[in-house]
């Protein structure tokens, strides 16, 4: 597995200081990533099918064009978007705030 000086170098190819404790304390990190990598790459995976997009195997619903439907639909369709919104005041939705003064 890796050893101190392997840390290091890592540590100065990233450009972070490290102490000799940070770099033992990395090393018994990655020295446990590394295992559960070989672990994985022990595994029979031949007989799977390789998924290269998610989005091929997704069950979608079908997109919704709002703008041709009647007012009582469209309506019917903001209450049960505001019935779902996990925080919410009446009828404004609340969302974590992105910007910092």
């Amino acid at each position: 597995m890796l050893n101190i000086e392997n840390v290091k170098y890592l540590a100065k190819l990233a450009r972070l200081d490290i102490s000799d404790d940070e770099a033992l304390e990395l090393k018994n990190d990655l020295d446990k990533i590394l295992k559960y990598v070989e672990k994985i790459n022990e595994l029979k995976l031949d007989s799977l099918d390789t998924l290269t997009n998610i989005i091929e195997r997704l069950e979608l619903r079908e997109d919704k064009d709002l703008a041709n439907i009647s007012n009582d639909d469209y309506q019917d369709e903001v209450e049960r978007i505001i019935n779902n919104f996990p925080d919410k005041d009446n009828r404004y939705l609340k969302v974590p705030k992105v910007l910092i003064k």
